[in-house]
């Protein structure tokens, strides 16, 4: 629980080394928690960490936990951060329409396109 909290603390107080080092830690008890999974990708693209992001992105994405959409969506984020227009523009048009992200996934399409 002590740990949860620091990383919460630590991605809420955008200090991402120190929330990736907590979720790492997290995960490794925890190998099947796709939420510290998510929030570890997050963490990773803003250090520009790409390859841990991507890697847990895509794992997310592919799966059936509740965050596939948004892994799908942050997935298309690094790759825009990475300047892979797209890569991004193809994860985007992956979204369905009955997800939180999809209106922002079609502007971002827009934005894209």
């Amino acid at each position: 629980n002590e740990l949860l909290q620091t990383a919460e603390n630590a991605f809420n107080n955008k200090d991402f080394a120190k929330a990736e080092e907590a979720f790492k830690s997290l995960i490794a008890n925890d190998k099947d928690n796709s939420e510290l999974k998510l929030y570890r990708a997050i963490a990773n693209i803003e250090l520009d960490n790409f390859e841990i992001s991507d890697s847990l992105l895509k794992d997310l994405s592919k799966g059936n936990s509740a965050y596939k959409y948004k892994a799908t969506w942050y997935l298309a984020l690094s790759k825009l951060k990475q300047k892979n227009n797209k890569a991004s523009l193809e994860i985007l048009k992956t979204i369905p329409e009955a997800t939180d992200n999809y209106k922002d996934a079609q502007k971002l399409i827009d934005k894209l396109d």
